[in-house]
């Protein structure tokens, strides 16, 4: 797997840029927004006839069953542009444990089958801190 970014939170943000609301705690829960904004300088992976056209998928801890998926940016080719919020509620355990995962992979939308670009990993408890 392609990992975007090789450095902690400073390299993720360079490279796609989202924000996070304040966490809600209800009983054992945290409730939170990611608002996924865009992401930049991507690799060009689309085809030589066709540009661009990238999404991407947000999941938590690495659930796949509870992944997001951002509309298709059809206009930012390797530049795109989302501006997507999503909900997530958490265990409050989850987010102090320092294995559970904000993970981002992005993909390029292609007529047979979507073709992967990379992917970011951010620890929740390192976004939070913040």
């Amino acid at each position: 797997k392609k990992k975007i970014q090789s450095q902690p939170l400073k390299a993720v943000m360079d490279c796609m840029k989202f924000e996070t609301s304040s966490p809600k705690a209800e009983m054992d829960c945290m409730k939170f927004e990611i608002n996924l904004i865009s992401a930049s300088n991507l690799e060009d992976v689309g085809n030589i006839f066709k540009m661009m056209k990238v999404f991407a998928k947000v999941s938590v801890g690495g659930n796949p069953s509870a992944h997001k998926r951002t509309p298709v940016d059809r206009h930012g080719k390797r530049n795109p542009a989302w501006n997507f919020t999503t909900k997530y509620t958490i265990n409050k355990s989850a987010v102090m444990h320092d294995g559970t995962m904000l993970i981002i992979k992005l993909y390029c939308k292609q007529c047979l089958r979507d073709r992967y670009i990379g992917e970011v990993h951010v620890s929740l408890k390192e976004l939070f801190k913040r």
